[in-house]
């Protein structure tokens, strides 16, 4: 069985609470019936973390050190922003080497692995043998990184930061073996943006897993109220899109039950709105439930 090591900012979590996390570990539970699969995460609590999620599936999650530490006090001294969005990505991008407890459980597995999976650029110095050995590289891509922080990222500097991700994207882009996108539009993106060939690009799109749908969904009355129901992280995009709720949407559609969940909503949820409501963060059955009754 052929052993995958991956690369990522931000940890799984099972089970998964937000997009980003849904896609990272249900992706790889699913390769981990052919693939023997070791996830190398980033975190911010202080202790390492080794989670087994299967005889081929485990997750070594390693500490944020402190220069990492320093880097986000200077991101957060020159405003840029949103936090939750930029700096455990920045943190680990404006490094020119892996803190060394990363460092240490890299070469300690990067041996026995036959493909090493990039799912952001973030990390792109943290892969000390990139352009030095033969194993292929697969960049694994959630966002066109450049253009989505073009979007979303503000505040002093960001636009030096951003040219920087962008620099790293291009490399990834450019020299992994296979660079999969989430959408037919975000693979036209990243040929339009990096020049890249459209035969490397694969389509591999953000899905749900069927087998978590078994119970049936009973159908409604013609007279029921349509319920409109919006769950997400507290991601700026998400976040946008509540404030476009709360402040059009809900008012244009007077007929229709706007249902907020997750902590996109938590900024809003002061708000007295007749035909919206806030649900906060669920777990994984409240949020079956509010999808069934929707």
């Amino acid at each position: 069985m052929k052993k995958l090591l991956v690369l990522n900012h931000f940890p799984t979590i099972f089970p998964p609470n937000t997009g980003g996390v849904l896609r990272y570990f249900h992706i790889y539970n699913e390769l981990s019936k052919f693939y023997d699969i070791t996830l190398l995460s980033q975190k911010y609590t202080p202790d390492v973390e080794w989670v087994k999620y299967s005889d081929t599936l485990k997750e070594i999650r390693i500490p944020t050190d402190s220069i990492q530490h320093k880097i986000d006090t200077k991101l957060l001294k020159e405003g840029v922003g949103p936090r939750f969005s930029t700096h455990a990505a920045l943190c680990c991008a404006l490094l020119d080497e892996p803190p060394p407890t990363f460092r240490e459980y890299y070469d300690r597995f990067y041996a026995g692995s036959n493909i090493i999976v990039h799912e952001t650029p973030f990390m792109l110095h943290y892969d000390i043998n990139w352009g030095t050995d033969t194993k292929p590289r697969i960049y694994n891509s959630h966002n066109l990184e450049s253009e989505f922080a073009s979007r979303v990222w503000y505040g002093h500097n960001s636009r030096k930061y951003i040219n920087h991700v962008k620099r790293m994207e291009r490399k990834l882009v450019l020299q992994a073996t296979i660079l999969f996108a989430t959408s037919r539009e975000e693979k036209n993106n990243f040929i339009k943006a990096f020049n890249v060939s459209q035969q490397k690009i694969k389509l591999s799109p953000n899905g749900v897993i069927p087998v978590t749908w078994e119970r049936g969904i009973t159908p409604k009355s013609k007279a029921a109220k349509a319920k409109v129901l919006f769950i997400g992280s507290m991601h700026q995009p998400n976040i946008q899109i509540v404030k476009f709720i709360v402040s059009r949407l809900a008012k244009r559609c007077p007929n229709a039950e706007f249902i907020v969940a997750g902590t996109c909503g938590n900024r809003f949820s002061h708000l007295k709105i007749n035909n919206v409501k806030f649900l906060g963060e669920i777990d994984d059955e409240e949020k079956k439930t509010a999808l069934l009754h929707c």
